[in-house]
């Protein structure tokens, strides 16, 4: 009969056994290879598979699993009506069609050898320095009867501890989504949905439901359109591990306004059902975490410098606060007027008069205290009405210190003296942490800012009358006793002042002289 497919087989028996060969297929008309076509396969809750075109392939794999692409993959034909419009896919395999892949790795991928590939079976290297990576295979194709190549094609392999930003609900909840850095996508439980219709999933995704949803938003009861939200909340189906799912995605960039709470309601063709879902959206809470080293007596205490005919508050406000991952924002009160000051990308500048009336500099610290909001922002938004805090100018440099392996001795002796270089040894950095002299050498830049002068360098009357000398201003210490020996070691301590325009930053240098007796 014309167009009938027929499945024979040989059977041969003898007294020990029977045999019976594969399964051929026959038609009246011969297939046409080249007509053939990739599918990914998909089973039902029956058991029945159905296919669609693979042009690419992107699958998530758990660090832990391994991926048969046999298992994901079949040959079929396209099977048209009349009017040549696409009508079904037919899978060879049940007429005896066989297959056979062959995968490998594309060149130049997985550098650090995360996934191995044997017998057409991915599996990623099983550690969890594998999570993140993925490789892309290339999938070939063959009649596994004569090797001809049917396909070629490619599949993108992500090995995953979890769907970090996925989230799996039931239809009974409300979810509360607290908006901090990233972007989220609910998934929804697809048990739950077909459950909850009384749908098999075949007939549920066979009903079209993605023909319409909409996300309906409860507190400004109105629609809300993907053109209208700039597309900060959206919903829609995509495959994931090989599963067909519903999503809703809700990006991190809503403004104030559009926090609160939205229904997502999918309609499942025309059957008249739907799944409703409510997400509400709202940004965390925060509490922020003082840095005790920046306050003092309750106010945020930052050093100033002068620049120009300007002081400006050195560095930026934010070290006054441990949340180093927060986006905060410093602004002036509204409704105080101070015009002598100026707040500018959280830096602050005093614009008074920086001399007094006999033309000294006015110390830093003598400012008054300036009243200031703190805001935290997400996405460049204010999540709350800030906080009020104090910021005061105070004196910028800190005490001289030496670096860690400094250390400095000499041998008591008349003559020849030893001369140690002590200037090497000392450091002084600001509040803000800026290097003013590092290892001896002074930050011009820096110095400029507080008119820091080069240190200098001095011993006590009474250990200059024994022998000790220190040069000034190059730091070159020198031991020449007085003609008596020592009879224990003895320690000099070298005084190192530097001067700037409201202060002197001391330190001192210790120098071990060891006795000879």
């Amino acid at each position: 009969m014309k167009n009938k497919k027929y499945a024979v087989a040989l059977q041969v028996q003898n007294d020990a056994q029977s045999a019976i060969s594969t399964y051929h297929l026959l038609t009246s008309n011969t297939i046409n290879r080249e007509d053939l076509t990739v599918f990914e396969a998909r089973k039902d809750d029956n058991g029945e598979i159905g296919y669609f075109q693979f042009l690419s392939l992107d699958i998530n794999l758990l660090y832990t699993g391994e991926l048969n692409v046999a298992d994901t993959l079949t040959v079929g034909r396209t099977v048209r009506d009349n009017s040549m419009n696409t009508s079904s896919y037919s899978d060879l395999r049940k007429y005896g069609f066989t297959p056979y892949y062959e995968v490998v790795k594309k060149a130049g991928e997985d550098k650090g050898n995360y996934f191995t590939v044997e017998n057409g079976v991915i599996k990623t290297n099983g550690q969890i320095s594998s999570v993140g990576h993925n490789c892309t295979f290339i999938v070939s194709v063959y009649d596994k009867k004569d090797g001809y190549k049917l396909a070629e094609k490619e599949l993108t392999v992500s090995s995953v501890e979890k769907i970090a930003t996925t989230k799996t609900y039931t239809k009974s909840e409300t979810h509360e989504l607290t908006l901090e850095s990233k972007d989220y996508r609910f998934k929804f439980d697809m048990n739950d949905v077909y459950n909850t219709l009384g749908m098999s999933s075949q007939t549920f995704w066979n009903a079209g439901y993605s023909s319409e949803y909409y996300i309906w938003d409860a507190d400004r009861s109105e629609y809300v359109q993907s053109s209208s939200s700039n597309g900060v909340i959206s919903a829609g189906s995509v495959y994931e591990n090989n599963e067909k799912i519903l999503y809703v995605d809700v990006k991190n960039i809503l403004t104030k306004d559009q926090l609160g709470k939205y229904k997502v309601v999918f309609k499942i063709g025309n059957t008249g059902a739907e799944v409703v879902y409510e997400v509400k959206v709202v940004y965390p809470e925060v509490t922020l975490i003082k840095d005790n080293d920046y306050w003092k007596d309750g106010y945020m205490i930052n050093a100033g410098k002068l620049v120009g005919s300007n002081y400006v508050m050195s560095g930026d406000l934010r070290r006054g606060y441990k949340n180093k991952d927060l986006d905060l924002v410093f602004e002036t009160v509204a409704g105080e007027t101070r015009t002598d000051f100026t707040l500018i990308n959280n830096v602050l500048t005093y614009t008074g008069d920086c001399n007094d009336e006999e033309g000294n500099r006015i110390n830093i610290s003598t400012i008054d205290p300036v009243d200031v909001m703190v805001f935290v922002l997400i996405n460049g938004q204010k999540i709350d009405n800030g906080t009020k805090i104090q910021v005061k100018f105070a004196d910028p440099l800190k005490n001289i210190t030496l670096k860690k392996d400094a250390k400095f001795e000499t041998t008591d002796k008349k003559s020849p003296a030893d001369k140690l270089q002590l200037n090497s040894a000392i450091n002084l950095v600001s509040i803000a942490g800026e290097k003013v002299i590092e290892n001896g050498t002074m930050n011009a830049t820096i110095a400029g800012y507080y008119n820091a002068q080069a240190a200098k360098f001095e011993v006590s009357e009474e250990d200059a009358a024994k022998g000790a000398s220190v040069n000034a201003t190059t730091g070159e210490f020198t031991w020449q006793n007085d003609g008596v020996a020592l009879t224990a070691n003895k320690t000099i301590n070298v005084k190192v002042t530097v001067t700037y325009t409201w202060g002197v930053a001391v330190g001192t240098i210790p120098v071990t002289v060891k006795s000879n007796l």
